[in-house]
């Protein structure tokens, strides 16, 4: 029996695949099977996937697609996956090797639809532990406790998720190019019976500098956030109080506010700054005593602050 399925898109990864793949072929759960989606790939990657393949056939298969983006490569990989969990790694990160074994244990200890874990970001040679720290609330389901969407993370390659209980909620990947984890997890968080965590960071984020990170620039591709929390907004309706889906709005919002911007594109985060305004004031009118608003370091929320922030922090060009 295959216990997790590991999906894995490949878009252009030459520089970081093969890491990756070592630590996938590594894994001290045995009992897995690993799902290359190759995106359409113009660079080495695809003969990079051929030789894993010859060398592991009993372990790793392969599926060409042309390039249709992340999540619709993740979908494509969700459909041919026999796991009992499923687990979602990015091709220019790498994991560590007792990370499926220990979130399965846990998985199968606990009953749940959804376990997470915590991870590192890695900046060239330096590591930075992130959302390890143990905290009470877990083995229970949003509805029960949504502190949960407090403790946890965003991400998607950060959990494995019950097989059975994505296709029975007809959970996948949206057409979102942007924010495409956080519609997805958060969906699986409204339904799951029970959310676990592992509290040891067992994934490797690296961190790009060559233009594809989301920080890197301002565009209107941010814009997708107000749909993705529309959908939101009609998934959650009033299972949990308000404040926790404010709670979300605010965390993205803010960290799209932070970008770095260029002078040219000004107009555009203005155009951002007042859609987020807007829909904070007309779903929550009371969003700026939010308790995430309250413990961070967002004291300012008026327009002008957000707008002069990156030009004095940010690239002039």
């Amino acid at each position: 029996m295959v216990k997790v399925s590991i999906i894995v898109p490949v878009y252009n990864v030459e520089k970081y695949l093969a890491k990756c793949l070592d630590s996938l072929v590594s894994q001290s759960l045995k009992e897995i099977e690993i799902i290359l989606v190759n995106d359409g790939s113009t660079d080495n990657s695809k003969k990079i996937i051929k030789s894993y393949q010859k060398k592991y056939p009993n372990l790793i298969q392969s599926i060409e697609i042309p390039n249709g983006g992340v999540g619709n490569a993740r979908n494509v990989g969700l459909r041919k996956a026999k796991g009992e969990y499923i687990g979602f790694v990015d091709s220019d990160d790498y994991v560590d090797q007792d990370m499926y074994l220990k979130m399965y244990q846990q998985a199968k200890k606990n009953h749940s639809d959804v376990v997470t874990c915590g991870y590192y970001t890695v900046t060239g040679n330096t590591l930075k532990e992130k959302r390890t720290e143990k905290v009470d609330g877990f083995d229970e389901s949003v509805v029960e406790n949504p502190d949960i969407i407090v403790k946890s993370t965003v991400f998607c390659w950060a959990h494995i998720y019950k097989r059975d209980f994505l296709f029975k909620n007809h959970i996948e990947f949206t057409s979102h190019k942007v924010f495409e984890d956080l519609l997805f997890v958060y969906k699986t968080y409204r339904w799951a019976n029970k959310i676990s965590k592992v509290f040891e960071p067992l994934y490797f984020y690296v961190t790009r500098d060559d233009g594809t990170s989301l920080t890197q620039g301002f565009s209107k591709k941010y814009f997708a956030f107000f749909d993705v929390a529309s959908l939101l907004i009609e998934y959650y309706g009033d299972a949990i109080p308000k404040e926790y889906l404010t709670y979300i709005f605010l965390k993205h919002i803010f960290a799209r506010f932070n970008t770095k911007v260029t002078w040219k594109e000004l107009p555009i985060k203005k155009e951002f700054v007042d859609e987020s305004f807007s829909l904070l004031n007309s779903f929550d009118s009371q969003w700026h005593h939010n308790f995430y608003f309250k413990n961070t370091h967002f004291y300012y929320y008026w327009k002008s602050y957000w707008l002069l922030k990156p030009q004095i922090h940010g690239k002039r060009k």
